[in-house]
């Protein structure tokens, strides 16, 4: 049985895919060991495989993935908005990267999407990966452009459709539960000003889902400086007047276009540049109050696109 090691990041998981890609063996079990990069490693007697959890069980994944105050992101063109760590460093496997996202962006993006629900699925995904760079290879072997050709691109994108495969269907399903909270948080997460103008979101995802917030919340937002808090993970997604979205450490979030940690949730709702209540927050639910049509108030509709987990967050609940 072989197993492979890494450290929980995307990096960590492109470089096992890479050496896969190489002509190592798929592995049977992937441990989670932070502080290290990508190997193949001997089993270890009494490691958890990923079949041994449940899809709901948290592996600290994210944890060490933001050390240092800042991780360097950046959006691709895969077509998603999803702003991940890069994977074009000499540890991150590039080659396999680069080769799943050439082969099939959309697998790409299930490949992102999936790794970011933090579901323990790594050799699942890693399968995934494999199928589909696997099936590009041979359709596209003595073809004119090779793996490039629309041949090879077509047997991808059928590798990567194939749900009768376990691993594709665990992917795509994590994938789509990603996207699904994404989606929703696009419209439910609410922002208020601080005293620098800055606009605050608070959140506590059940997926890692920040980095799919970036270019939605960086079009709609123009220069205004902003940024949206992971409570649950203690990072953050911040965006400066004159920046791009990048990922931080919420308890390092101490940027000059906000004045003060914004990662810190004020308990009154008030600041010492600006005492008194929220003005903000009041306008806001009285707008809700004064559209509100209570004949037309279905209580199960709205738990149904607002599950109850978000409320808290929600001013005018």
């Amino acid at each position: 049985m072989t197993e492979a090691v890494y450290d929980g990041g995307l990096e960590g998981l492109f470089a096992i895919l890479d050496g896969v890609c190489r002509g190592a063996p798929l592995p049977d079990r992937v441990r989670l060991e932070p502080g290290l990069p990508g190997r193949l490693g001997d089993q270890s007697p009494g490691e958890q495989s990923p079949g041994d959890k449940s899809p709901g069980d948290k592996d600290p994944v994210q944890g060490d993935l933001f050390e240092a105050e800042e991780a360097g992101c950046r959006r691709e063109g895969a077509g998603s908005g999803v702003l991940y760590p890069s994977a074009e460093s000499p540890d991150a496997g590039g080659g396999a990267a680069k080769e799943l996202f050439v082969v099939s962006a959309a697998a790409w993006d299930e490949f992102i999407h999936a790794w970011m629900s933090e579901f323990p699925i790594a050799v699942e995904l890693l399968r995934f990966a494999w199928k589909v760079i696997a099936a590009a290879r041979a359709e596209g072997s003595g073809r004119p452009g090779g793996i490039r050709s629309p041949e090879a691109r077509q047997a991808a994108k059928q590798a990567a459709a194939d749900r009768g495969d376990p691993a594709v269907a665990a992917t795509l399903s994590a994938a789509f539960k990603v996207r699904r909270e994404i989606d929703r948080l696009r419209g439910l997460l609410r922002f208020a000003p601080d005293c620098q103008g800055a606009y605050i979101a608070r959140c506590a995802p059940d997926h890692f889902v920040l980095p799919g917030l970036g270019e939605h919340f960086f079009q709609r937002f123009g220069d205004t400086p902003w940024a949206i808090v992971d409570e649950r993970r203690r990072i953050a997604l911040a965006c400066s007047a004159d920046g791009e979205p990048r990922l931080v450490q919420a308890a390092a979030l101490q940027h000059p276009a906000f004045g003060r940690n914004a990662a810190e949730p004020a308990e009154t709702g008030e600041t010492a540049e600006s005492p008194g209540p929220d003005v903000w927050t009041e306008l806001w639910r009285n707008y809700h109050r004064a559209v509100n049509n209570e004949s037309r108030r279905n209580p199960a509709l709205q738990r149904q696109f607002m599950p109850v987990r978000y409320w808290k967050y929600l001013n005018e609940l």
